[in-house]
């Protein structure tokens, strides 16, 4: 409370709560790299200015590059010309699309091309969310083997920004195909000789270029077996033998175990683990897996206990900061019901409950708050249709992107049958979420024909659903090339009746233009925007849990009417029209909201039973309209004092700030020959 009232003034309570924050954060001793404790200021700087010396100077060079082959040069002259021009408009440096610098760069290095599909982090176009689903996939089945067992290493690299070597960088950017004025460009910048700097916009990009050397390395391992590189020699990159691990099925014998701890010198560990914040595991899906969210969301609401919060307060609260935090791992992962059910009930406790946190009556049914202001009480998103709406994007990228995961997943669920039709039986989770959702997002997505490799049963080409489920009594379960149904350039409507109906012959000799380009694969439309483009909002409207609508909601969830005045009214809403809103005390309210009491006194200080809401439009959305427009008229009126004829006169005047703030008072007293006998002011 001495906060609120001395606060950051030039105070002696100010500087001893300074003082006491330095010390809480001063550094007494630290360990230095010969692992001895030191604690003199001189000593602790020493070692300081030592260690940053030996992790940013440059090393001995390697001369052994030939890792490097496997670098393409993808870089051609023209776009080393587009990096190195001046912009020629305002709107190529202002452009919130690109990157510091001219449109051609966000073209070249930020582009997907140039970084194989393994890698998916600051990447534009890709999600991290595949680093998580490509382990889930693989670790579910590390039980199964041939003759050998199955190991898992999770490896984290020492200072990974911090050891770079940019001697081993520019040879990379080279190999690429960067000229040598883009490779001065981008190297000026960082003055060390080795490390990229942390959070600088480039530092991603580069240091991923930096890491495509291993990944492409390690892509062609299947041609030689016997390949071994010195990736930690050339890029002075290290694993940090501290904090990787790897892992093992329970079954596995224990001389294996430490075969494995030998060779790696890593420990073991066990699963469930986490991985970019989301738990990997096999087998059954366990609440305790998830306990780590839980405990974040109870931390977050415990932080709110002592706050005086509104219905609208708590309403911001939930809806902004809580139902976000579950996100990502909603994206990547398909958690139990009963996870997102607890998550729901902190949720809705926490609305419920008073300031000093105590459970408070739970009015209106949390599923009846998740729905929007037409069909329920507010508009919470529910944790459940979030995850389907995430799980759709991920159903999109899927199908309409070729990256490491979808291959592995296509030839684990799919080799043989399409998409559209596999099953999920003996599935992961997060394939058996994508199974659920498949149906809903198949038949928004249009594909326009282009290539003539295009499957004719199970792409929506009609916009209207796939074929193989409009005309079910004909489809077969085998693929199908749209090119064996176009001849000369024009549908070949004789092999075309032969598998479809007549009504559908007709709509695709109408609609669809056989004309096809030499391209590898055709254009994926989302038919729930203009644009085509797949947005995660659009998804959850066509996928979400919908319920009858009540015209009368709008008249309750009004704008400009606060939130605390449209929930603790909302019952009404249930009316066929808003005259149960008039005759109730939601006009009392609103108009003690938008006018205040000093504004009407004779209207808004009167009781609550008598209020008189003549003056009023006869509607409900007019009455809104009409106070949060109110401008009051201001009447006066010519006073004139006159004197007494005997005796004394008294003229007094008051004013107050509100009902229940600042007030003041005068008068004087004057006789029957004007003179001033007493006065007072307060």
């Amino acid at each position: 409370m001495r906060w609120l009232k001395d606060g950051d003034r030039n105070t002696k309570f100010f500087h001893l709560y300074i003082e006491g924050r330095r010390k809480k954060l001063a550094l007494h001793n630290i360990q230095n790299s010969q692992g001895d404790w030191i604690s003199s200021n001189s000593d602790i700087g020493q070692e300081a200015v030592s260690f940053y010396q030996d992790q940013f100077r440059r090393q001995p060079t390697s001369t052994d590059y030939e890792m490097l082959k496997k670098i393409p040069t993808l870089i051609t002259e023209e776009q080393n010309e587009s990096l190195i021009a001046l912009p020629s408009t305002n709107y190529e440096i202002l452009n919130g699309d690109s990157t510091s610098g001219p449109d051609g760069f966000q073209d070249c290095s930020n582009s997907a091309y140039i970084v194989s599909n393994t890698q998916t982090d600051f990447v534009k176009e890709r999600s991290i969310v595949e680093n998580v689903l490509l382990p889930q996939e693989i670790i579910r089945d590390i039980n199964k083997r041939n003759k050998l067992h199955n190991v898992v290493v999770k490896l984290d690299m020492a200072k990974a920004y911090d050891r770079v070597s940019w001697i081993y960088l520019t040879k990379v950017l080279k190999q690429f195909g960067f000229s040598d004025v883009v490779i001065h460009m981008s190297h000026r910048f960082f003055h060390s000789s080795r490390g990229l700097k942390q959070r600088d916009p480039l530092s991603p990009t580069l240091f991923i270029i930096a890491a495509e050397v291993l990944a492409r390395n390690l892509n062609s391992l299947h041609e030689d077996s016997a390949f071994k590189g010195n990736y930690e020699k050339i890029s002075y990159q290290l694993d940090n033998k501290d904090k990787s691990s790897f892992y093992l099925h329970e079954k596995v014998p224990v001389n294996i175990v430490r075969r494995v701890r030998r060779k790696t010198g890593m420990r073991k560990c066990s699963f469930p683990f986490t991985y970019l914040g989301c738990p990997v595991f096999y087998g059954r899906r366990k609440i305790v897996y998830y306990d780590s969210l839980i405990k974040k969301v109870m931390n977050k609401v415990m932080s709110w206990q002592n706050r005086m919060l509104s219905f609208g307060g708590r309403y911001i609260l939930i809806a902004h900061v809580l139902q976000t935090m579950p996100v990502y791992l909603l994206f990547a992962m398909n958690p139990l019901k009963g996870v997102i059910d607890q998550l729901h009930k902190i949720f809705a406790k926490f609305f419920w409950s008073n300031t000093a946190g105590v459970k408070g009556k739970h009015w209106v049914a949390w599923d009846k708050m998740c729905l929007p202001k037409d069909e329920g009480v507010l508009c919470f998103r529910p944790l459940h249709d979030i995850s389907k709406a995430l799980f759709a994007k991920v159903c999109w990228n899927f199908r309409t992107s070729i990256y490491l995961w979808g291959a592995f997943t296509g030839n684990k669920y799919f080799l043989k049958p399409h998409h559209v039709i596999a099953q999920d039986k003996g599935a992961s989770h997060a394939w058996k979420k994508i199974v659920a959702v498949r149906e809903e997002v198949e038949h928004q997505i249009w594909w326009q024909l282009k290539s003539s490799t295009s499957s004719s049963w199970f792409d929506n080409r009609t916009k209207q659903c796939t074929l193989y489920f409009v005309d079910n009594e004909l489809a077969i379960d085998e693929e199908i090339e749209v090119k064996k149904f176009i001849s000369g350039g024009v549908w070949n409507l004789q092999k075309i009746l032969a598998v479809l109906s007549s009504e559908t012959v007709s709509h695709i000799q109408e609609d669809i233009n056989p004309t096809l380009l030499d391209v590898d694969n055709n254009k994926a439309w989302w038919m729930c925007e203009n644009n085509g483009k797949f947005i995660v909002k659009s998804a959850w409207e066509e996928t979400r849990h919908k319920q009858e609508s009540y015209a009368a909601y709008k008249y309750i969830w009004l704008k400009g009417l606060p939130i605390k005045i449209s929930f603790s009214y909302g019952g009404a809403a249930t009316a066929a029209d808003d005259r149960t809103i008039m005759e109730t005390n939601c006009t009392f309210q609103a108009a003690k909201y938008f006018l205040g009491y000093s504004c009407y006194p004779n209207v808004l200080n009167m009781e609550e039973k008598k209020f008189n809401q003549a003056w009023l439009p006869p509607d409900w959305p007019a009455v809104i309209d009409f106070l949060s427009n109110y401008k009051l008229k201001l009447q006066f009126c010519k006073v004139k004092w006159k004197m007494p004829q005997h005796g004394l006169k008294c003229n007094t005047d008051r004013a107050s700030q509100g009902n229940l703030g600042h007030s003041s008072y005068a008068f004087y007293i004057r006789d029957d020959r004007r003179d001033v006998v007493y006065a007072q002011a307060n």
